[in-house]
């Protein structure tokens, strides 16, 4: 009996020191396309998903900055990476329609290449 309590006491604290493993259905407001580390240039699409109902406006942020707001889904944004060097931090936040804070998404943090980026519209 002593062995097998020692074998499950064993057990409960190796899974529980296991990294944490990204689950979108536990996030109520997530980055969707997204991931920590990838490389990116020109204009990115970045899109975000709602699991939570009462979610009626999210904020796209950049390096803790505010960048544009939407309140109606699908809750895609445009980056403009050239705006930009080296690596950001890219997150997003979920409000009521009061506009009460209810959700951070997790930091996805993108490295910035724009290394022989042409733009294809020059002229805006």
């Amino acid at each position: 009996m002593k062995k097998i309590l020692v074998f499950i006491i064993a057990a409960l604290i190796l899974f529980s020191c296991s990294d944490k493993v990204f689950d979108p259905e536990l996030q109520d407001i997530y980055i969707s396309n997204l991931v920590s580390g990838q490389t990116v240039s020109g204009t990115v699409s970045v899109k975000i998903s709602v699991n939570d109902s009462s979610i009626k406006i999210v904020s796209l942020f950049i390096q803790s900055g505010k960048v544009t707001t939407k309140n109606t889904a699908p809750y895609v944004f445009s980056l403009d990476s050239t705006k930009y060097e080296g690596t950001i931090s890219v997150f997003c936040e979920g409000y009521n329609e009061s506009g009460g804070f209810l959700a951070r998404s997790d930091i996805v943090q993108l490295v910035i290449d724009n290394t022989g980026y042409v733009d294809p519209d020059p002229g805006q």
